[in-house]
């Protein structure tokens, strides 16, 4: 009998030998200066703004992560000459510090401010203590598995808390956050705990955009997705890319953009992947640790495929394929659920189809009899975890260091 292929090899993707480049250093470059190597720009949007079909943006690696999202609106480069930003492996950072001034002391340790926002911040919303997120339980897109809100009593130190002040969550509205530290802390100590700024992701698309690639990115802690497609985004292509513990989902794409994505690598994010109504090629992605569901196809499928996926999860929703139309086909994708045995829910409708080639499940409920499709078979652990350690390696240790608590 012959041995079925578990993976293919990672393709390697690198920069392009004697490439004319943008270049920006973040903390020393200056936007009057020329944007080359030894005279960079400081501000990446300044880069974005003067790059025309065939260049390259290269962000000098900055030692540490850059506390800022990355934003295209309006960029346009050519099929032959495309515009490739090159994040060169530095880790994009979506939190910030509280701001000590915002919080008003109610106990001994006890800390509240009155914020208004949309229910969506609060669906997606954590906090980051001493370097560590801090979800309280919740996440996006899998409500039934969301621990209740504590009431601020109950918090211990490390912990936080809000009490919606309008439970019909009528849009724009006031509610109440609570944060608890040891009960000799002040405000000033504060500043260990941060929450994530307003973004749709750690690189997001909207308005038109079209023949972009974006290479060698982790995005960390951004309060949406690591990587946000929205609008009219054709040609966009994605090459060795990280999202981590983000709000909701590692990379999404909506509205028909049209998305090609190698080498992705996802870990503890509320959803691994999840598009709505896109056209989308996938190949080599590896899911870990996710808290919401590992895989969500909804109800606006598009057309979309997926070539060597492996999920090594624990997620509370499982895997969720549901698309009402499209087409989406799935080869050799591996994923076990250690706990607790979560569904697979396969509801394709209308005139959706789905196909599989090749893909073992292992842990998850209700998989269904499916050519192609095998469940509850030997996890082959050997396999993963060897492909596993070919994605890391494209990031050059860095994946290590955002994942470092």
């Amino acid at each position: 009998m012959k041995k079925r292929m578990l993976l293919l090899p990672v393709l390697l993707a690198g920069m392009t030998a004697g490439a004319a480049g943008l270049y920006v250093a973040v903390d020393t470059g200056d936007d009057g200066a020329a944007g080359t190597k030894v005279s960079p720009w400081r501000n990446i949007s300044t880069a974005i703004k003067r790059a025309r079909p065939g260049d390259t943006i290269f962000v000098l690696p900055a030692g540490r992560p850059i506390v800022q999202s990355v934003s295209f609106r309006g960029v346009f480069g050519t099929p032959e000459k495309p515009i490739v930003f090159d994040g060169m492996n530095n880790i994009f950072l979506g939190v910030k510090p509280l701001h000590s001034g915002e919080w008003t002391p109610v106990s001994p340790g006890l800390f509240k401010r009155t914020r208004k926002d949309g229910i969506n911040m609060i669906n997606r919303y954590f906090m980051v203590v001493d370097g560590k997120r801090q979800r309280m339980g919740r996440f996006n897109k899998f409500p039934k598995g969301q621990a209740p809100w504590k009431s601020p009593e109950e918090l211990k130190p490390g912990e936080w808390t809000i009490i919606d002040t309008d439970p019909q969550n009528r849009g724009q509205h006031l509610f109440d956050q609570y944060v608890r530290l040891d009960d000799k802390a002040t405000a000033a100590d504060l500043v260990r705990w941060s929450e994530p700024f307003r973004c749709d992701g750690g690189v997001q698309f909207s308005g038109k955009n079209g023949c972009i690639t974006i290479r060698n990115v982790i995005a960390k802690h951004f309060w949406n997705d690591g990587f946000n497609i929205h609008h009219d985004a054709r040609q966009i292509t994605f090459e060795n890319i990280a999202a981590v513990e983000c709000g909701d989902d590692g990379i999404s794409g909506h509205e028909g953009v049209e998305l090609i994505i190698r080498n992705y690598v996802g870990i503890g994010n509320s959803t691994g992947i999840c598009h709505a109504l896109v056209n989308a090629t996938h190949e080599n992605a590896y899911i870990e640790g996710t808290l919401g569901r590992d895989l969500y196809l909804p109800k606006d499928g598009g057309m979309q495929s997926f070539k060597n996926v492996c999920v090594n999860g624990d997620s509370r929703g499982g895997i969720s394929i549901v698309p009402s139309n499209g087409k989406a086909r799935f080869d050799r994708l591996v994923c076990i659920n250690r706990e607790p045995k979560a569904d697979f829910l396969f509801h394709p409708k209308n005139d959706a189809e789905v196909t599989f080639s090749d893909c073992r499940i292992s842990g998850y409920k209700n998989v269904p009899k499916l050519p192609g499709l095998s469940a509850d078979c030997a996890v082959p652990e050997k396999e993963m975890a060897e492909f596993k350690a070919k994605l890391f390696a494209l990031f050059g240790g860095q994946l290590e260091k955002a994942l470092e608590k």
